[in-house]
């Protein structure tokens, strides 16, 4: 490596360190948000993970959080239901198109509970009206984790999967 090299090696070091030191006391004096990234030329998803960092990856906030959302999320595009949090998968991923070398998102795992107002209206000998009522839920799940615990822990929810029916 000749040392014009180094140079901006070091440089680009230097600048990445930096802006994270500002991120850091930003999020401190003002709470935690995604779009102060774009600011210094990050994309979101760089910005995402300085905050999953800055949370000191915390993965048992994250869990707690995503517990509490799914056991009071009880509507979906008319559709009413109760779930019961079941487990959540953190899953570590190697290259980007964004950039970055390794992040994480997690899958959770729910049950649907088995007097929900949804299967009133459930058509039981279609499998393929409840595949999609099941897909639904889903989908909503996923996409009210992502706005909600995505922009406070810098963490997105790749897939959300029913489980089963419970009591």
């Amino acid at each position: 490596m000749n040392l014009k090299e180094s140079i901006k090696r070091i440089l680009k070091e230097e600048s990445k360190s930096s802006v994270k030191d500002y991120l850091f006391k930003y999020w401190d004096k003002n709470g935690t948000s995604v779009d102060i990234g774009k600011y210094f030329s990050l994309s979101e998803f760089e910005t995402a993970q300085y905050l999953f960092e800055y949370r000191n990856y915390d993965f048992n906030g994250v869990k707690e959080q995503v517990k509490t959302l799914i056991e009071n999320y009880h509507e979906c595009e008319g559709n009413e239901f109760s779930l019961r949090f079941d487990n959540i998968d953190f899953v570590s991923h190697k290259g980007s198109p964004f950039g970055v070398d390794e992040w994480i998102s997690y899958n959770v795992y729910v049950s649907i509970k088995s007097d929900s107002p949804i299967f009133r209206a459930l058509n039981i000998n279609d499998p393929e009206d409840a595949e999609g009522v099941q897909g639904q839920i889903e989908d909503c799940v996923a996409d009210m984790l992502h706005d909600t615990i995505y922009p406070n822990y810098g963490i997105n929810a790749h897939n959300c999967y029913i489980l089963g029916i419970y009591e």
